[in-house]
Formats: C-alpha cells, structure tokens, sequence
C-alpha cells in the first residue's frame, strides 16, 4: 500500500514532496494520512483546482514556502489563472493580516484596560 500510495502522489505532485518522504517511514500513520490527502485534493467536493487554490491560500496564511512552491504549480497545472492565484494570495494575506491584528489588539487592549483601570 505504502509503495502504491507513494506512486500516487508522485503523479500527482511530479515528485515526492519533503514531509511525504519523511512520514512514508510510519507506514501506520502514512497511509491513512497520505489517502486523506488523495482524497481531499482532487477526489472530494470540490475540484482539483479548487483544491489546490484553497492549498495555496492556507500555505500563504501559514507562510509555507515549500507549500506554496508545491501548490502553486499543481493550481496552474489543474487550470488556475495568474490572476486567481494572485488574487487568492491577497486575500489569504489580508485575512491573515486581520487575524494578527484582531488577537494581538485584543490582548493590546486587555493589558490597557487593566493598566488604566
């Protein structure tokens, strides 16, 4: 299963990205994992490309460099545009950015109120 799984995501990906060859040593944990991702990025509800977008903007959020390097390129193989990635890119950034400033000012204002209470 593992050497199947492993073919898979090789087709898929047109190599074995880093942390897949890392976890395919934990056959027990690789393969239901590695079926998961199978699944979820072009098997699931939604389609490759979209997959694959929603990929780009969770590794854009999470600064994910590798990911991004990785999904991007699966996103433009499965027919996404330059200007939706860029676009997608924008828009995981901004959300990301309100995430920042919505928990810090948050605790901004906590220790504020505190201090002036």
């Amino acid at each position: 299963m593992k050497d199947e799984l492993l073919r898979k995501i090789k087709e898929k990906y047109g190599e074995i990205p880093f942390i897949t060859q890392e976890i395919s040593r934990d056959e027990e944990y690789f393969v239901p994992r590695t079926k998961r991702v199978i699944h979820l990025m072009g098997g699931s509800a939604l389609d490759t490309k979209t997959a694959e977008l929603v990929a780009v903007a969770a590794a854009t959020a999470l600064k994910t460099p590798f990911c991004l390097d990785v999904h991007i390129r699966n996103a433009i193989s499965a027919g996404a545009t330059v200007d939706e990635l860029f676009n997608v890119i924008e828009i995981s950034a901004l959300i990301s950015e309100s995430s920042a400033l919505g928990m810090s000012l948050r605790e901004y204002r906590k220790v504020i109120d505190k201090m002036e209470g």
